[in-house]
């Protein structure tokens, strides 16, 4: 029988990257939560990354 995996998706939406003036931190903190997410034993990892400008909503 086939191993069943879980695997993560993780959201990065224009209000989070408007909490921080350097879009880098934002990233290096999905990085470390991707690297703990492994040592759990969760694969795949799946990044949804929201491009809509703030004006059209």
């Amino acid at each position: 029988m086939g191993k069943l995996q879980f695997g993560l998706w993780d959201s990065f939406g224009v209000n989070e990257m408007a909490r921080s003036p350097v879009a880098a931190d934002i990233y290096e903190q999905h990085i470390r939560q991707v690297q703990v997410a492994e040592q759990l034993g969760y694969n795949p990892y799946f990044i949804i990354e929201h491009r809509t400008p703030m004006w059209a909503k």
